[in-house]
């Protein structure tokens, strides 16, 4: 599924599902370089990809370790960033210093396999390690925002909390238009004053959630979304003013379109997107 043509490699056996046909083709190409005679030819070309493997395995552990997620626990004594870095660095300068040529090529496969699996859409959770470094490095500048310090007037910028009414208003894009490198939140207030309303809230809450990160996905949007209840419409945008940012990034301006308390019962506010 990540390169094309090369789905029937994973076929496996009905009982255990080991992959028969992709241990066949390994075996192939074994015994192909094995015919060669002459294994000091093709020993500079196995080394640098093995090299490269415990490489990018060592810089993998050294990411991980940066990025602090609970899951990773290595067991190895001796572990720590430095080996890490130190593996990594050994096994690149060993490569180079083997074969310079047959680097060059391992590290020119390993970057074309890499960009070919960072630009391919793929459904997959891999649980890339990006994802853990970027919340890494927010928590770490967000931390030292100082939320009880004014911003100076010459730094301060738009910070958008919009209430959502229709979609395909105009006032989205102003609102995207304004924030100029600020935040902006598309928030939607839901009234929900009887026990039916409120439960019927509860079951839109997730779709009115997926309908705004729908909408921010496609049409290009540097915003969040945001959604919260309340059994009067007060109380909604109350809820949602307090619920809307973190720590120093929270919105300043809001903005409010003109529509009735009605049309937030129940949480219709994701109706104006057209069928988009």
């Amino acid at each position: 599924k990540l390169f094309p043509g090369t789905g029937w490699l994973g076929w496996g056996t009905r009982g255990a599902d080991e992959p028969l046909r992709a241990v066949l083709v390994t075996w192939v190409i074994s015994q192909a370089c094995v015919f060669i005679g002459d294994l000091d030819a093709i020993a500079p070309v196995i080394t640098s990809f093995f090299c490269m493997s415990y490489a990018c395995t060592n810089l993998a552990c050294l990411l991980v370790s940066v990025s602090g997620v609970p899951s990773f626990r290595p067991q190895f004594r001796l572990f720590s960033r430095l080996t890490c870095l130190a593996g990594f660095a050994l096994n690149v300068a060993v490569m180079f210093y083997l074969n310079a040529l047959y680097a060059g090529v391992a590290l020119a496969c390993m970057a074309v396999v890499f960009v070919a699996l960072l630009y391919k859409d793929q459904e997959t959770n891999w649980g890339d390690v990006r994802q853990a470094l970027i919340y890494q490095l927010v928590r770490k500048y967000l931390l030292k925002l100082d939320e009880t310090d004014r911003p100076h007037a010459k730094t301060w910028r738009p910070s958008v909390l919009l209430l959502v009414d229709d979609l395909q208003s105009p006032v989205v894009h102003f609102a995207g238009t304004i924030k100029k490198g600020g935040i902006c939140i598309m928030g939607v207030p839901v009234v929900a004053a009887t026990s039916d309303e409120s439960m019927r809230a509860s079951s839109a809450f997730v779709a009115l959630r997926r309908t705004l990160g729908g909408f921010i996905s496609r049409h290009g949007f540097k915003a969040f979304c945001e959604v919260a209840v309340g059994a009067t419409g007060r109380e909604a945008c109350h809820n949602l003013f307090l619920c809307s940012g973190t720590g120093p990034m929270r919105p300043n301006t809001v903005i409010v379109p003109f529509y009735e308390e009605e049309e937030w019962r129940g949480g219709r506010q994701g109706e104006g997107e057209g069928g988009d």
